[in-house]
């Protein structure tokens, strides 16, 4: 497979902004070696790039790299401390407007769909562009999400709240599609301009604040979120940076468990049981 060939299988993948990071690297000589990338973050250091924006193009120039099963490159010695970055999240009551808005119609089919989604798996653009007819199993209550960033791809119990809000069949969409869904929404849905970050990942955030507020272990916040373990960014610390937003957008400015098993609403439970907005949704 040449070069051009994986950056198109990844564009189609992962949408086109991660394609055009690395096809940017690529361009400028990147490899998959450690120099090169360290050199690389430098140079857009001197460009004038922001230390989150640096950081972004790190990793997701990695994760083009594990699609193909490559060793991803480190940067050694570049530091990135998360906590530094903004990290906005929808406010509670704004959740509330945008299902509110869904349940009176004034949202199409496929924004109040993805909107439910959101809500309550707290599903990432790319995961919500990734869904598959054979994904989503109505009589069995459950969906399989393909997790996006490394994380863990699973099924999930589907609630029958959510149930009539999902369409007879999927349309294919692309991530980018998606993120454009949520603008429209916003415009449907809330009589002011939309702030800059206030997307699918501000709903992705405000689900972790209001579980972690309702007194849902971290572990069962991170399992529900489907984040991998291990390494310096661990679910439980991805579980802390999400619940502590550095923004909020209102709208005024145990042993191995079997796949299948993963389906049942008890391999979630204190989630379900302290869900904020599943209740929202309910005829």
């Amino acid at each position: 497979m040449t070069a051009a060939e994986a950056l198109d299988r990844y564009r189609r993948s992962a949408g086109p902004k991660p394609a055009s990071i690395v096809e940017r690297y690529l361009r400028w000589g990147g490899t998959n070696a450690d120099a090169v990338l360290g050199r690389y973050l430098r140079h857009l250091e001197q460009e004038g790039l922001g230390p989150g924006t640096v950081d972004l193009h790190r990793r997701t120039i990695r994760a083009f790299y594990r699609q193909f099963g490559l060793p991803a490159p480190t940067a050694r010695g570049w530091r990135y401390d998360p906590k530094d970055a903004r990290r906005p999240a929808l406010a509670a009551d704004l959740v509330l407007r945008l299902i509110t808005a869904a349940r009176a119609g004034d949202l199409t089919g496929r924004q109040a769909c993805l909107l439910a989604l959101a809500t309550t798996y707290g599903m990432r653009a790319v995961e919500l562009a990734a869904i598959r007819p054979s994904d989503v199993d109505p009589e069995g209550e459950r969906i399989y999400i393909r997790t996006a960033k490394g994380g863990q791809p699973r099924w999930c119990w589907l609630p029958p709240q959510i149930i009539p809000w999902l369409p007879a069949v999927w349309p294919s969409a692309s991530p980018n599609s998606v993120e454009k869904t949520f603008g429209n929404l916003w415009g449907n849905a809330v009589d002011a301009e939309r702030p800059a970050r206030a997307n699918w990942h501000a709903v992705r955030r405000a689900l972790v604040r209001d579980l972690v507020a309702a007194g849902v272990p971290e572990g069962a916040v991170a399992r529900f979120l489907r984040w991998s373990g291990g390494g310096s960014r661990g679910p439980e610390r991805m579980v802390a940076l999400y619940s502590s937003p550095t923004e909020q957008v209102g709208a005024e400015g145990v042993s191995q468990v079997r796949a299948e098993d993963a389906g049942q609403r008890e391999y979630d439970r204190d989630v379900w049981d302290h869900h904020p907005y599943l209740r929202h949704w309910s005829p």
